[in-house]
């Protein structure tokens, strides 16, 4: 099996050619998992929701 991808922080993938995964119940956001730039109506770039690219690393926020 391939290693997962390892991004840089803040780099922007390209979603088909890496694939991501979100943990949780759900692929909504809840309110504190971004923070919008009041300047310019964008999410932060420190701020966003989390996804991950090795799947076998979500079972840790398995109930």
């Amino acid at each position: 099996m391939a290693q997962p991808y390892q991004g840089q922080p803040g780099e922007e993938i390209d979603l088909e050619k890496v694939d991501v995964y979100r943990g949780g119940p759900d692929l909504v956001r809840k309110p504190d998992e971004y923070k919008i730039d009041p300047a310019t109506g964008n999410v932060k770039c420190s701020h966003g929701v989390s996804l991950e690219s090795d799947a076998g690393a979500l079972a840790r926020l398995e109930p």
